[in-house]
């Protein structure tokens, strides 16, 4: 038994997690309290993204 066997395994994100950081992360906020003023993106094409990240 190794110092590494009793840690916890490396998880993966899921595809809605990679999504939902990609719009945190390049989303446009110039202030804090202002909300995005672009549109989300459609739901096919956010379910189209997803679908091919898992695939």
């Amino acid at each position: 038994m190794s110092e590494h066997d009793d840690h916890e395994p490396h998880h993966t994100s899921s595809s809605t997690d990679h999504v939902l950081t990609e719009l945190q992360l390049y989303g446009y906020r110039p202030f804090a309290d202002e909300p995005d003023p672009r549109p989300l993106p459609e739901g096919n094409i956010v379910c189209a993204a997803t679908t091919t990240m898992a695939g």
